[in-house]
């Protein structure tokens, strides 16, 4: 009789790399200034969420546009 060593046990390394890319990837999009629903869909598909990962690092930060408005509006207020 063979033994089956299988079944659901063999997706739980990609279970457990699913969910630590979500984490990282929602953190990332809140950071960033995208946090709507379908960046997180993106985030728990296995495949996509690595490239999704990569395009949220790539991305500037909300807080540095926040930042470059405040200085604009600082810079007009002084020149007026």
């Amino acid at each position: 009789m063979e033994q089956q060593n299988g079944g659901l046990i063999q997706l739980l390394p990609l279970a457990i790399v699913t969910i630590l890319f979500a984490i990282l990837i929602i953190k990332l999009a809140k950071r960033k200034g995208c946090s709507g629903f379908w960046w997180k869909v993106a985030a728990f598909t296995p495949g996509i969420n690595f490239y999704v990962m990569w395009y949220l690092i790539g991305i500037t930060d909300k807080a540095v546009y926040d930042k470059l408005d405040e200085i604009a509006r600082a810079l007009e207020r002084r020149t007026q």
